[in-house]
């Protein structure tokens, strides 16, 4: 088993794609892209669009050799997009590319109005049926019933979390859950996987609540220690102050990383550094 993270936020752009090349086929989970539309009072910087449209490419091209296609939830920076936006991936250019694979998406009854509206797009467009996958298992995925969405008072929905299994062989996708609820650590725990890849907390938005990230921290050194691999990344990763979270988590078990680092590459966390690099472009002019 070979896992390759597409992209995410300390690779410069909104994202948890990720390959994994097995003996039996290769799977992406969650081919999309996006850009917040404004961070710190400014728009996406022309690096960020750049960013993205790299990432729009690589989705393109590995998505025409892919043999199994999962979509954990329907925000804009997890599936191509039927009505896409600056920086995410539009739907019909990565149509041809779909139409060979197999299809795995969460269904509607969990999902917001809009989620669920962007699910019938897609299916619309894809012109075939795309039944609910949470809770089932098809050869060696398998897939959990749906978990929140970060914190389940947040209301913000619920995300299908993947097991992808490849002879002794596993790894977890356990999108967009931010370690803010039991439930889903439980799940990971169960699958016993060797890698996985998974939200850290937004720590931006979480810097006042010394409790809510302490019990995140619990979490995720509880998931650290079980695992070969533990990659955080995606909300975590869009600000500093969340990179330096996870640098002081990883001082205490080396085997969390963000996906960058997975990766072999420098963190290139361009969404937190939006203001910065719009000071930047006013200086040079």
């Amino acid at each position: 088993m070979r896992v390759i993270i597409l992209a995410s936020e300390s690779l410069g752009v909104r994202s948890m794609a990720a390959l994994i090349e097995t003996s039996w086929g290769r799977v992406i989970i969650d081919p999309g892209v996006a850009l917040a539309p404004k961070r710190a009072g400014f728009k996406p910087h022309a690096s960020e669009l750049a960013a993205a449209s790299a990432v729009q490419r690589r989705l393109r091209n590995e998505l025409g050799g892919c043999t199994h296609v999962v979509i954990s939830h329907f925000h804009g920076d997890h599936h191509p997009m039927v009505e896409a936006v600056d920086g995410q991936l539009d739907a019909r250019h990565a149509l041809l590319s779909l139409q060979d694979s197999e299809l795995f998406a969460i269904g509607r009854e969990t999902l917001s109005r809009n989620q669920s509206h962007r699910r019938y797009l897609f299916q619309q467009l894809l012109g075939r049926p795309l039944p609910p996958a949470e809770g089932t298992s098809a050869a060696h995925l398998t897939f959990s019933s749906p978990v929140p969405h970060g914190s389940p008072d947040a209301h913000s929905g619920s995300v299908m979390m993947c097991c992808v299994r490849d002879g002794a062989e596993s790894f977890v996708h356990g999108s967009d859950i931010q370690f803010l609820d039991d439930c889903a650590v439980e799940q990971i725990l169960a699958w016993q996987p060797d890698i996985v890849f998974a939200s850290g907390p937004p720590v931006y938005l979480l810097e006042h609540r010394r409790d809510i990230l302490a019990a995140a921290r619990e979490r995720i050194l509880r998931v650290a220690a079980s695992v070969s691999q533990l990659i955080l990344d995606h909300h975590l990763m869009r600000s500093a102050a969340g990179f330096e979270w996870l640098a002081a988590l990883s001082k205490e078990q080396s085997n969390i990383v963000s996906a960058a680092e997975f990766a072999g590459e420098q963190p290139n966390l361009l969404e937190a550094q939006r203001k910065n690099l719009w000071g930047k472009t006013a200086r040079r002019r």
